[in-house]
């Protein structure tokens, strides 16, 4: 099963979360591809909003695929919030999914997270439940679905994250904050997340994929390679005691449940991915 990121076929694509992050960097390169975009975003409208089973079935006509990033994604938050993180992140997209079965949908691509594999938050638990129901819609009701289990994206356009938190920290020049020891992360590069969506819609495999470069990053690692780009010299972080939900080591696992075998493999680096973001 081959990826063909090359093809240019235009679609009617609709993006959920359009204004978000990953989607402002997405959106453009669809568009390049000669694609028709459809946002949907309640930052636009509080109309277009994935809790409204009518507004999702209005937005999924004469769409071809569905690319579903929106989503509440902060695992403190969904602690304290569980139902909340339910509604919008379960019954939202199972809104979308009956909307796209209805409406004849040929794809459907669902920004999943690592935090599904074994979740220790409500987050993971909504991300891990949409993806069951993605696999039951194609079970059950024939609907093409895929589901990317992103890991920890970063780039130009977020504050959300250590690395940004870190970068702004920097600048400020205040020390940089561990939390509960040197856990590590899968840092993933917007652009390439961009490309693996891309690799996802153009291409019929379903099931789970997991996105990301198969390294894992020690928050020590991070700060070193900060450090290094900032060009500081003898810079101390800051520990503080874990916090709850949070995975203490999390990377992509190179095995069948990657996009590797769909011809899809990471292009950057840490220190390349930094280096673009800061424009260094």
């Amino acid at each position: 099963m081959v990826c063909h990121y090359e093809r240019r076929c235009e679609m009617k694509i609709l993006v959920t979360g359009s204004n978000g992050f990953v989607g402002s960097h997405l959106i453009p390169k669809l568009e390049k591809q000669g694609h028709k975009i459809t946002g949907m975003d309640i930052k636009d409208d509080f109309k277009q909003d994935i809790r409204n089973s009518e507004r999702c079935l209005l937005d999924t006509i004469n769409i071809d695929c569905v690319i579903h990033l929106a989503a509440l994604a902060d695992v403190q938050d969904s602690i304290m919030r569980p139902a909340i993180y339910n509604r919008t992140n379960v019954v939202g997209l199972l809104n979308l999914l009956r909307a796209s079965d209805t409406n004849k949908v040929k794809r459907f691509i669902f920004a999943s997270s690592a935090a599904a594999d074994n979740p220790q938050s409500p987050y993971g638990v909504t991300k891990l439940c949409g993806e069951h129901w993605c696999d039951i819609f194609q079970k059950c009701y024939g609907l093409s679905t895929v589901s990317l289990r992103f890991f920890n994206i970063y780039g130009k356009g977020t504050d959300k994250g250590v690395i940004p938190i870190w970068i702004d920290a920097i600048k400020k020049g205040e020390r940089p904050v561990i939390y509960g020891g040197n856990q590590t992360r899968d840092f993933v590069y917007v652009d390439d997340v961009v490309r693996a969506i891309i690799c996802a819609m153009e291409c019929d495999a379903t099931g789970v994929y997991e996105v990301g470069t198969g390294i894992g990053t020690s928050m020590l690692d991070l700060c070193g390679t900060l450090f290094t780009i900032f060009d500081l010299e003898g810079y101390a972080v800051e520990s503080k005691p874990s916090k709850d939900g949070e995975i203490r080591h999390s990377r992509a696992k190179r095995t069948e449940h990657t996009l590797d075998d769909l011809g899809f493999k990471a292009k950057y680096t840490l220190e390349q991915g930094l280096k673009e973001m800061l424009e260094c």
